[in-house]
C-alpha cells in the first residue's frame, strides 16, 4: 500500500515538475531528504524516484520558459569552486577505484543544487523550499520525540534505512538543522493554529535528538 501511494504522489508530481521545474526541485528535495520509498517494503524501496523527479526538471528547463538566474556571488562562486577542486583531488586518490560510490552521490546533490539556485528565485520559492524541507525532515523529528516521551528514552531514535539520514547521528544533526527552519516559518506564518503546531514540533525535535543519544548532536 505505502510503495503504491508513494509511486502515485510522484506521478502527480512528474508532469507539474515538466511544466514548472521549481516545482520538481520541491519533489527532488522531498525524495532525496525525507526518502519516503525507504519507508516502503515492496517494489518502492530501491525505484530510482529522484532520478526521475531530476530528469522530469531538467525536461522542464528544457520545454519551459520559467525564468532562471544563476546567482553569481561569492558564495556560489566558492561553491562551483570547491565542486572542481573535488573532483581534482578525486584524481589523485590514493585508493582511486573505490571513490566513484561517494563521487558519484556528492556530484549528483551538488549538480540538482545548483540547477536549485538557479530556478529558484523568488521569495515564494524559498518558502516552499523551507516547507518542504520541514515537512521532510520535521516527519522524523516529530515521529522521534513523540517515540522518546512514550518510550521514557528507553530506545534509540534512528532515520530510514538505506538513506543518509539513517544512522543516529546523522538524523540528529539534521533535525538541529531543521529546528531553526521551524522557527522562521513560526515568526513568519500568519495562521496562529500553524505557529503552535510549529512550536511544539520544534518542543518534539529537540526531544527526539536527546532521544538518538548523539554525543556529537548533543555536544
Amino acid at each position: 500500500m505505502r510503495d503504491l501511494l508513494i509511486t502515485l504522489i510522484v506521478l502527480w508530481i512528474l508532469p507539474k515538475a515538466v511544466k514548472r521545474p521549481a516545482i520538481g526541485i520541491m519533489g527532488w528535495v522531498w525524495i532525496s531528504v525525507m526518502n519516503p520509498h525507504r519507508l516502503a517494503w515492496g517494489f518502492a524501496y530501491n525505484f530510482p524516484f529522484a532520478m526521475i523527479m531530476a530528469a522530469a526538471t531538467m525536461l522542464g528547463l528544457v520545454v519551459t520558459k520559467d525564468k532562471r538566474q544563476f546567482p553569481v556571488t561569492p558564495a556560489t562562486i566558492s561553491l562551483i569552486l570547491f565542486i572542481l577542486w573535488m573532483n581534482v583531488s578525486s584524481l589523485f586518490a590514493i585508493n582511486f577505484d573505490q571513490i566513484y560510490g561517494s563521487w558519484s552521490k556528492i556530484m549528483k546533490v551538488l549538480f540538482m543544487t545548483l540547477v536549485a539556485m538557479s530556478v529558484l528565485n523568488t521569495k515564494q520559492h524559498i518558502r516552499w523550499l523551507v516547507w518542504t524541507l520541514v515537512v521532510s525532515l520535521g516527519y522524523y523529528g516529530v515521529k522521534g520525540g513523540v517515540f522518546t516521551l512514550v518510550s521514557g528514552g528507553g530506545y534509540t531514535v534512528w532515520g530510514p534505512s538505506g538513506s543518509y539520514i539513517e544512522e543516529n547521528n546523522s538524523l540528529a544533526l539534521a533535525t538541529i538543522m531543521l529546528i531553526p527552519l521551524l522557527r522562521y516559518l513560526q515568526l513568519t506564518e500568519e495562521k496562529p493554529w500553524i505557529r503552535r503546531g510549529l512550536v511544539v514540533a520544534m518542543g518534539l525535535c529537540a526531544v527526539s535528538v536527546l532521544g538518538s543519544y548523539s554525543r556529537g548532536a548533543h555536544s
